[in-house]
């Protein structure tokens, strides 16, 4: 199994026209981040990409977006709970 398919079963590109205003950190309103969770809850990959984006961020020091149904805070904070 190739270690991105889990992508091609992102509940995200299926459900939202707007990838970028729905999750990226620059979308400040509460309702779009609740409607990115929703779809982030529903999502039949949704550890994948958390832990994706965990690895992706720790090794590069970026954050952007709704990844694994948490905001970069969320992840961050997740980050150093687990330290």
């Amino acid at each position: 199994m190739d270690t991105d398919d889990w992508r091609e079963r992102a509940a995200c590109q299926y459900h939202l026209s707007d990838f970028d205003a729905t999750f990226d950190n620059r979308s400040s309103g509460v309702h779009t981040h609740q409607s990115a969770r929703q779809v982030c809850h529903s999502c039949p990959v949704m550890r994948a990409c958390l832990d994706d984006a965990l690895a992706t961020e720790q090794a590069s020091g970026t954050r952007h977006g709704m990844r694994g149904g948490l905001l970069p805070r969320e992840r961050s904070r997740l980050v150093r709970q687990s330290a």
